[in-house]
This record gives C-alpha cells, sequence and structure tokens, in this order.
C-alpha cells in the first residue's frame, strides 16, 4: 500500500503495542478501497 515506513514501525513496536491492531480493524476495508480506487 505504499506504506513502508509505517510498516517497518509496525513490525518494530509489535503493531504500535496494539493500539495499531484496533485502528487496523476498523480502517482496513476503507484503506484497500482507497488503494484499489486510485488503481495501483
Amino acid at each position: 500500500m505504499g506504506k513502508i515506513v509505517t510498516g517497518i514501525l509496525w513490525m518494530l513496536t509489535g503493531g504500535f503495542f496494539l493500539v495499531g491492531w484496533l485502528y487496523d480493524l476498523c480502517t482496513l476495508n476503507d484503506q484497500v478501497s482507497d488503494i484499489n480506487a486510485r488503481g495501483y
């Protein structure tokens, strides 16, 4: 999805100490739809 820095940070911190897991759970569908609409 083009988020290299946050991906590395995610792996090094265990998903931002589990807060990131909750964020992704709520927003993952919107993030994927956005990327697909851009044509990547």
